[in-house]
Formats: structure tokens, C-alpha cells, sequence
């Protein structure tokens, strides 16, 4: 929920609750505090991810007050407007941050691509904030220099927004966004969406292949701190890759993984290789 509004209701909150309080029928010791409990009772909901059961409304006509019936009434209705009030806010808001773009591409070999101009492209088409960091990339191509598909997921973790960003193979390319729940995501843990279009611009994905026909490359933008002995990593630098040793390693690095395969239909990958590069703009 966006930051003004939260004041806003709670400012409507209490407004509301001291007009009720001015309208009780007889004096009743600390009925202020009851009034807020009937108001958060009628807020109580059992929430799922699609609907949710005003769980605390129904409850409060199963009770009997004696004292003050009719505004301990208008308190708990009260709560149950504000709840329905703020489920449309959220529905509204789900709506506002729901986009579709798909853009043409007239190639799809190494180099004629551009991952940079792509999103660029994109961020002229739909509303993205520059703050949204890479949350998952996959992408697979041929032995012949062809990308085959493509799936990135980025974060927008202010405003709690999801964009993925999708190639079959076709000649176009989605994006599309939606609404995700709070606190998905944190910002010192994934990579900046842009250095990291730029970043895959810089690689030759040539110098990735080994004796198989097709490759998946992917990984999770987070920061590997703590890397396992048991695999050969390789550096990704803007001049080639290199094979590291564990003592020279940085304490921050991202970590993608290469699967290769015999062909685009095999299950299992031969040999994963994994591959190092230095955090870009957290």
C-alpha cells in the first residue's frame, strides 16, 4: 500500500471511532478500549491468496453486549467497512500495476541481440521503476549462435512488483507485470536490472561452449557468500572467463550455472559449470 494512504486510514480510524464514542448511550468503564476491540474484530479476516472471510464480523453477531449494544454495533461494522474498504484499495492497486508489452524482434543470434535495447524498449512501452532487481534469469540457446528462449524475473521492491520477461523463440518478446505480496524480496541481495542487461551485452556466450549442441545458463541475482569446494568456477570478466582458485574469490559474488546438454529435449545436464562475477550496482 502506497505510503500516504497508510496515514490516511489510520487517520479515517480514529475519526471515526471518537464520532462513535461521542454517540454511546450510558456510561461504561473503559468503553473507549472496547470500541477499538469491536473495530478490530470487525477487521479480523482469514485471508487466503484470492479471497479472504471476514472471519471477525460473522463472529460478532454471535455476542451479546448489555451496555452500549448500538455503538459497540456501529464499531464492529465500522472495522468491516474499513476491511472491504481496504480490499478494493488492494484491488485497485493489483489492477494499476498490471501490464502486458510484446515487442518484435527480427533476430535472435549473438550478435545481433541486444539485452540493453531490449529492456530500454520496454521501459518506453510500460511503467518500470529503475530500482527493480533481477530475481531469476534462464536462458537457453543452440550450438549454432541461436538464443532459443529466454525468462528473466525482475523485483520492484518498493513497490512490491513482479515483471517477467519472456522468449519462446518467436519473433517477440513479453513482459508483463503484476501485484506480489510484501517482502519478497531484499535489495542488498539481487542485481540491478540494467547493469545486468549491460553486463549480458558484454558476454561472448561462445565462450561458453564445450562439446554439446545446446546450453541453459541461469541463476537468482542473489549474492553467494559461501561457495561450496566441490565445483570449478570460472570468472566472468568483460575480456573472457577464467578459471579462479577458492583463495582469491571475493567474499560477494553472483554465481550463475551452465547446463550443457546433447540436445534441447534432454532431461540432464552434462557436466554443470559454474561461473563467478563481481556484484554491479546493488
Amino acid at each position: 500500500m502506497n505510503d500516504f494512504l497508510t496515514p490516511l486510514l489510520m487517520l479515517m480510524m480514529v475519526i471515526g471511532l471518537i464520532w462513535i464514542f461521542r454517540k454511546r448511550e450510558e456510561d461504561e468503564r473503559h468503553l473507549g478500549w472496547k470500541l477499538v476491540g469491536y473495530y478490530l474484530l470487525g477487521t479480523f479476516s482469514f485471508q487466503q491468496e484470492t479471497y479472504a472471510i471476514p472471519i471477525g464480523y460473522m463472529i460478532f453477531w454471535f455476542l451479546k453486549p448489555k451496555c452500549n449494544k448500538k455503538v459497540k454495533t456501529y464499531a464492529a461494522t465500522f472495522g468491516f467497512i474499513m476491511f472491504l474498504l481496504f480490499i478494493g484499495i488492494q484491488y485497485v492497486q493489483h489492477l494499476s500495476f498490471e501490464h502486458s508489452v510484446t515487442l518484435e524482434t527480427k533476430e535472435n543470434t549473438f550478435e545481433d541481440w541486444s539485452f540493453t535495447s531490449l529492456y530500454d524498449a520496454f521501459e518506453n512501452k510500460m511503467p518500470i521503476e529503475e530500482n527493480i532487481k533481477v530475481n531469476y534469469y534462464g536462458i537457453e540457446w543452440a550450438e549454432n549462435g541461436h538464443f532459443n528462449r529466454m525468462t528473466f524475473e525482475f523485483l520492484d521492491i518498493h513497490e512490491n512488483v513482479r515483471y517477467v520477461m519472456e522468449y519462446e523463440g518467436e519473433n517477440e518478446v513479453t513482459m508483463w507485470s503484476e501485484r506480489i505480496g510484501v517482502g519478497t524480496v531484499h535489495s542488498s541481495t539481487k542485481l540491478s536490472t540494467k547493469a545486468f542487461m549491460s553486463f549480458l551485452d558484454s558476454i561472448d556466450f561462445n565462450d561458453f561452449h564445450t562439446e554439446e549442441e545446446y546450453y541453459v545458463l541461469y541463476g537468482d541475482g542473489t549474492i553467494s557468500t559461501q561457495l561450496t569446494n566441490d565445483i570449478d568456477l570460472y570468472r566472468i570478466e568483460r575480456g573472457g572467463m577464467t578459471e579462479v582458485e577458492r583463495e582469491v574469490i571475493p567474499e560477494q559474488v553472483h554465481l550463475m550455472t551452465l547446463c550443457p546438454k546433447p540436445n534441447e529435449d534432454a532431461e540432464h545436464c552434462r557436466q554443470r559449470k559454474h561461473y563467478i562475477f563481481e556484484t554491479i550496482e546493488r
